[in-house]
């Protein structure tokens, strides 16, 4: 009993590209939690800095045109 040279190649080359597939999709999941992370710990820095800098300036600064919303 033989197995055909190209049922072998077929999977063969079906494996491999599960496995390239896989890693690929790791790759790009694992940066995206890497950016969300770092967008993140920079939100909280903002955030903290707007706070000190409000204590500050106190009330003589206008807020009308303050910043609602962190937009990077």
């Amino acid at each position: 009993m033989t197995i055909d040279i190209t049922i072998l190649q077929t999977l063969l080359i079906t494996l491999f590209s599960a496995f390239i597939g896989g890693y690929i999709s790791f790759y790009f999941t694992s940066k995206s939690k890497k950016d969300d992370a770092i967008l993140k710990f920079r939100e909280e820095k903002y955030s903290n800095l707007l706070i000190l800098l409000k204590g500050f300036v106190g009330n003589t600064a206008n807020t009308e045109g303050s910043v609602s919303k962190l937009v990077i």
